[in-house]
C-alpha cells in the first residue's frame, strides 16, 4: 500500500457516515458528508459559535468566504480555509456575526 492509498482509506474513514461525528449538511444546496466540531468562543463583544468541519474536495471542490452551510437546521457561513489539499479541505465557520453577551 503507497501513502496515498492509505490517505484515501484514512480520509474514507474520516468521513465515514457510520461516525457519530459525521452527519450529511447542506453546502450551497448539496448534501455532503462532514465530520465538524462545533465550539463556543468568547470575544469583546460576547460569545460566538464557531465549528470546523472537514468535507471531502470531491464533494466541495472550491470553498469560498461567505458559502453557505446548513447543519442540524441552522445556517453556518464559510469564514476561512483552514487547510486544504487534493482530498479535503477543513473550514471554519461562523454561525453569529452579531454574538450576544453570554447567558
Amino acid at each position: 500500500m503507497t501513502l496515498r492509498d492509505q490517505y484515501e482509506a484514512d480520509r474514507a474513514l474520516w468521513l465515514g457516515s457510520e461516525l457519530p461525528w459525521v452527519q450529511s449538511v447542506t453546502y450551497n444546496g448539496a448534501s455532503v458528508s462532514a465530520s465538524f466540531q462545533i465550539k463556543t468562543e468568547e470575544t469583546a463583544e460576547g460569545r460566538r459559535q464557531v465549528a470546523e468541519i472537514i468535507v471531502s474536495a470531491d464533494a466541495v471542490a472550491s470553498p469560498a468566504y461567505r458559502d453557505a452551510v446548513i447543519i442540524a437546521g441552522e445556517t453556518w457561513r464559510v469564514l476561512r480555509t483552514i487547510s486544504s489539499d487534493t482530498y479535503s479541505h477543513r473550514l471554519e465557520l461562523l454561525r453569529d456575526e452579531a454574538p450576544g453577551w453570554g447567558r
